[in-house]
């Protein structure tokens, strides 16, 4: 029984972190020289897209600096691309069941039957086990847009499963760490 119990929570914990993992999908215009853009700007987010104004500037500054460690500048004046942004929540719900086997006990009778064998026989079965979580999922959508041509160039939309209880600490090393991976890959490498 302890055994099944140890099972079961290593699961539950295996699928609880596996919904918070960041998924970030990448798209560009692989005709576009990369080597072009060297500063940007951002475009005002619309007031319905910004959910929290704490969380938002932090990402914006998380992004900066990212950008910034890649060699461009954030500049007011004629920057060389724009940085717009969608964000929104989707409430989820995961439902996973599996059977968990169990070992209903053994008979054992002593007499020997007519082939000479003792009778015996264990009973094996499973009981099923329902794990539902439910979170919400937030997408990010990063866009930049070449400032002359008002050309989309290149876009990173980021999913993951948002963690409401986080200190403002966890939540700037969170915010970080994405931006970290939404910019991996950011030139993206043609070759």
């Amino acid at each position: 029984m302890k055994l099944a119990i140890t099972i079961v929570l290593f699961i539950t914990t295996l699928l609880l972190n596996g919904c918070s993992t960041l998924s970030v999908n990448t798209d560009y215009d692989l005709k576009v020289d990369f080597s072009n853009y060297q500063s940007f700007d951002w475009l005002p987010n619309p007031t319905e897209d910004i959910i929290d104004e704490l969380n938002n500037t932090r990402f914006i500054n998380a992004i900066e600096n990212q950008l910034a460690a890649k060699g461009l500048a954030l500049v007011k004046d004629n920057p060389d691309f724009l940085i717009a942004t969608h964000y929104e929540k989707e409430d989820k719900t995961n439902v996973t069941v599996w059977d968990v086997p169990y070992f209903s006990g053994n008979y054992h009778h002593a007499s020997i039957n007519s082939h000479g064998h003792h009778g015996s026989f264990s009973s094996f079965s499973y009981s099923s086990r329902i794990n539902i979580y439910e979170y919400e999922q937030g997408t990010l959508v990063l866009d930049f847009i070449d400032a002359k041509t008002h050309a989309l160039f290149w876009r990173a939309t980021a999913k993951e499963a948002l963690k409401p209880t986080s200190t403002p600490q966890e939540k700037i090393k969170e915010i970080n760490a994405a931006a970290l991976e939404i910019l991996k890959n950011f030139p993206p490498n043609k070759n």
